[in-house]
């Protein structure tokens, strides 16, 4: 019989920035359960989904297991965090961030290959609005402290887990208050950010229509697990070529974002050198 359990921790962003890496690592503990689908929007859509229907086979034998959930927008949406502070004012939470501009390439190709826009990278910095929000980077952060506290946030750039993969899952099984005992056996070999290409070229107009139909019904956990997968490995590569743009006009387009003072901001909220993003 499903038990009334809370959720115990939220990734709560950025995209692009280590989410499928944290969402293996919850796989992988023993005392952690996430939802296979991975992103499930449990506080940010109002679609019917409960914590009962994302765990529906939790029962007092999960008593000593701590349930995840995992959405990279969480972070963007004062609303969602407040929700999620309803649900839980113990609940720990987790911020993955990254360096300005390689979220940007980053964020560019996975866009354009998942057919959420079509244009040139130029233009995508120049018409997409919600990419100046999302690189505020410091504002996300202290409004993340406000609402859960210092102590209760698991803040940390995805260069650290690429710089020292173990060292970064000691301190995640530390703040999770878990065993680290699986990670002797764990795979660190494993790319934390690995860019998709279409296999074929209708694919990103496809998933684009898939998106919208997932919004209009409601079928946020079915489309979770189709996109999650076997069906993801015959649509897309785990591949990229090398995108090609126009670095003085970028340059340009970006100059309203003061990115040096940004970092200066995250470094001292979160008390450490942001060093790799300033090379």
């Amino acid at each position: 019989m499903w038990c009334d359990k809370r959720i115990d921790i939220v990734y709560l962003g950025w995209p692009k920035a280590g989410s499928t890496w944290f969402h293996r690592f919850c796989e992988e503990s023993p005392d952690l359960l996430v939802s296979s689908a991975k992103d499930t929007y449990l506080f940010s859509k109002s679609a019917g989904v409960s914590v009962e229907s994302i765990f529906p086979d939790v029962d007092s034998s999960f008593d000593d297991t701590k349930l995840v959930e995992i959405n990279h927008d969480y972070v963007f949406s004062l609303e969602a965090l407040s929700k999620i502070s309803a649900h839980n004012p113990n609940a720990k939470v987790v911020v993955f961030f990254r360096e300005p501009i390689s979220w940007l390439i980053s964020e560019y190709k996975y866009v354009t290959a998942t057919g959420a826009v079509s244009c040139s990278f130029e233009e995508f910095l120049a018409t997409y609005d919600y990419l100046r929000g999302r690189l505020s980077i410091s504002e996300h952060i202290e409004n993340v402290h406000k609402i859960f506290g210092k102590n209760n946030t698991f803040c940390y750039p995805v260069e650290h887990l690429r710089e020292q993969p173990n060292d970064f899952a000691e301190k995640l099984c530390s703040f999770c208050d878990i065993s680290n005992d699986f990670l002797n056996q764990y795979d660190f070999s494993t790319s934390v950010n690995s860019a998709i290409t279409p296999r074929l070229k209708f694919l990103p107009v496809l998933i684009n229509f898939a998106r919208k139909v997932r919004d209009f019904t409601g079928l946020y956990r079915l489309y979770g697990l189709v996109k999650r997968g076997s069906l993801r490995k015959l649509m897309y590569s785990n591949s990229s070529s090398k995108l090609n743009y126009d670095w003085a006009r970028s340059k340009v387009l970006l100059s309203d974002l003061n990115i040096t003072d940004e970092i200066n901001k995250i470094e001292n909220i979160l008390d450490f050198e942001l060093t790799s993003w300033k090379k």
